[in-house]
């Protein structure tokens, strides 16, 4: 009678919410006991406390949105529109605001561990790893579990900065790229948010995930997540090359 009791219990695997919170001191072992690669229930956790932190902290972003509107109708008279046109632009410009920021709740965390996952599943390969695409997609889910935190810590930086001091949109980084002036080029800003505590500290998580389910060591594992960052930095880059010609232009 106790010895399948105890067996029952010592079976019985912890939570997704303990998982949430093991990953932030105990990596290996959220990522061990999941190595099957199940991440259904983790990645809508995920996605809902995330968007609950978007929502929540949003108060905070709205002097960033509308300084970013008001910028955008300067460069738009700063084109020629006359005030017709610019009188119709705002119902427009508000519009793609909503529904960016809807969209960043909603299905940002989602794409964000797909795109990762895909990008270190193939990053893996060549050092050897045998996870599954599945794995990797579980490891991406706990490995952008810290970004909750990212965003809420983020957010609580504008509450000491007064309105001269207020970063682009762009700039939102718990990092280098927040200190950068206003006008800088959109290519140093895209390199310094790659650089930022939280994005870092995921690529760490992946090395430690890709090393435990695609058993390699640890530094093949951090060679992966690394060669992953550096994929997606060239990425990050090519769009703030293309920002900088639009402007340019």
């Amino acid at each position: 009678m106790t010895a399948p009791a105890r067996s029952v219990a010592e079976s019985k695997q912890p939570s997704v919410w303990e998982d949430f919170v093991d990953v932030f001191y105990a990596p290996a072992a959220v990522f061990l006991r999941r190595r099957e690669g199940r991440y259904g229930l983790a990645l809508v956790v995920l996605t809902v406390l995330f968007a609950v932190s978007f929502l929540a902290t949003k108060p905070l972003l709205e002097p960033l949105f509308e300084r970013s509107f008001e910028e955008g109708i300067a460069a738009l008279r700063a084109q020629g529109m006359s005030d017709e046109q610019i009188a119709e632009a705002p119902p427009i410009i508000e519009r793609m605001v909503g529904i960016t920021s809807g969209a960043t709740a909603i299905i940002g965390m989602p794409l964000l561990v797909l795109l990762g996952a895909l990008v270190a599943w193939v990053a893996a390969k060549p050092f050897g790893s045998t996870a599954s695409f599945g794995q990797t997609m579980m490891v991406a889910t706990y490995a952008n579990v810290p970004r909750i935190v990212g965003a809420v810590v983020g957010a609580a930086i504008l509450m000491f900065l007064d309105a001269s001091q207020l970063p682009a949109l762009q700039q939102m980084s718990v990092g280098p790229a927040l200190l950068l002036p206003r006008d800088a080029s959109p290519v140093l800003v895209a390199l310094m948010q790659r650089l930022d505590v939280f994005t870092l500290w995921t690529t760490a998580l992946y090395g430690i995930g890709l090393s435990v389910v695609g058993k390699i060591s640890r530094g093949q594992g951090f060679a992966a997540a690394g060669l992953g960052w550096v994929v997606a930095t060239i990425f990050a880059l090519l769009l703030g090359l293309r920002q900088a010609a639009t402007l340019g232009g």
